[in-house]
């Protein structure tokens, strides 16, 4: 079955430019966010997700439907190659720049710290950052895995597409990266509890 999404790019290859647009319009949102939280940067995510629809627009007549992969997959799966180029380039540029002033993850003062409400929004921002720093620190794939199954929803045959991997693997990828954000992110469970 041919999905909506595969029909409009059938339609945009055929010449109609609103058929692009509707599919812009329809995932653009979901790529941000996704690659926000993969990268841990909403303005790179949002350039990122532009640089994956200029590549979309120049290659769509790539995507086959009828090799049974969604378009879902076919477009995550190019948003996560861009975002694994992108973190392999911030992990090279770390390696050779020492780290510039305020990069430090640090939470900013919250003008009224007194009250209630600003000191949930200070945990919740270390919190936050805590979780961010964590997925940025798992391996690749486990990253976009996670990203994918637990803010996208995504089910292991769409994961494992987007990867290039089987359903297995992607378990294996799934259960590896939990296990890796429990350690990494237990000091901060324990300072709550």
């Amino acid at each position: 079955m041919v999905d909506e999404d595969a029909r409009l790019v059938e339609r945009f290859v055929a010449g109609d430019r609103r058929a692009f647009d509707r599919l812009v319009e329809r995932w653009r949102t979901p790529l941000v966010r996704y690659l926000d939280r993969f990268l841990g940067d909403r303005e790179r995510a949002e350039d990122l997700a532009q640089e994956v629809f200029v590549n979309l627009f120049r290659h769509a007549a790539r995507y086959q439907p009828q090799t049974g992969a969604r378009f879902s997959s076919y477009l995550f799966r190019m948003a996560t190659n861009a975002g694994l180029n992108e973190r392999r380039r911030l992990a090279r540029r770390l390696q050779t720049e020492p780290l510039e002033r305020g990069e430090t993850g640090e939470v900013r003062e919250v003008e009224d710290a007194a009250t209630p409400s600003a000191e949930a929004r200070v945990r919740a921002g270390q919190a936050e950052a805590a979780v961010r720093r964590a997925l940025a620190a798992l391996p690749e794939r486990q990253a976009a895995a996670l990203v994918m199954a637990s803010y996208h929803g995504l089910s292991l045959d769409e994961i494992g597409r987007s990867l290039g991997v089987s359903d297995r693997a992607v378990k294996s990828l799934l259960n590896r990266a939990r296990e890796s954000l429990r350690r990494l992110l237990a000091p901060l469970l324990e300072v709550e509890a």
